[in-house]
C-alpha cells in the first residue's frame, strides 16, 4: 500500500515537472523572421515601403542587429532599408542597408543598432528608392529579422 502511495505521488510529480517545462517554453520570446515586399518609386509618392511589424527576439537569441535577404527584385537598381523601432523611432539600425538588384538576391546582410534595441519590441523594415537603370520604380521581397 505505501509503495504505490509513492509511486502515484511521483507520477503527480512528474505529471508537474512535465506540465511546468511545457508551459515555460512560451514564455521564452523568439526571434521573427517575416515576409516583406517593398515598392519605392523615385517621387516617394504611392509607395509601399514599410513592412509587417516584427517582434525581435529575446533570450539567448539576442542580438544588437537586425538581419535583411533580398529573395527577389523586380526592376535593377538599389533599394535601401532600415530597422527602426514601432514605439521609438530613435531606435534604428546604425544605417541603410543597400539592397541592389543583382549584387542582394540571397544574400544575408546585418546592420547593428544605433544604440541597444530592446528584445520583446515591435519593429519594422522602412525602404527607399536608391537608383535605377530601369526606372522609376523598384520591387524588392524578401526575409526580415529584427
Amino acid at each position: 500500500m505505501e509503495r504505490t502511495k509513492r509511486k502515484s505521488k511521483r507520477k503527480i510529480i512528474a505529471l508537474g515537472l512535465c506540465m511546468m517545462m511545457l508551459f515555460s517554453t512560451g514564455l521564452l520570446a523568439h526571434a521573427q523572421t517575416t515576409d516583406f515586399t517593398l515598392t519605392v518609386n523615385s517621387s516617394g509618392y504611392q509607395q509601399d515601403n514599410l513592412s509587417k511589424r516584427t517582434l525581435k527576439a529575446g533570450g539567448t537569441d539576442y542580438e544588437n542587429k537586425c538581419y535583411v535577404r533580398a529573395t527577389n527584385f523586380v526592376g535593377t537598381g538599389t533599394v535601401y532599408v532600415q530597422s527602426i523601432k514601432l514605439t521609438d523611432t530613435s531606435i534604428h539600425s546604425e544605417s541603410e542597408i543597400a539592397l541592389g538588384s543583382a549584387s542582394s538576391v540571397n544574400v544575408r546582410k546585418d546592420k547593428a543598432y544605433n544604440k541597444y534595441a530592446p528584445s520583446g519590441e515591435y519593429y519594422y523594415l522602412q525602404g527607399r528608392f536608391g537608383a535605377s537603370a530601369s526606372g522609376n520604380t523598384l520591387n524588392v521581397v524578401g526575409r526580415y529579422t529584427p
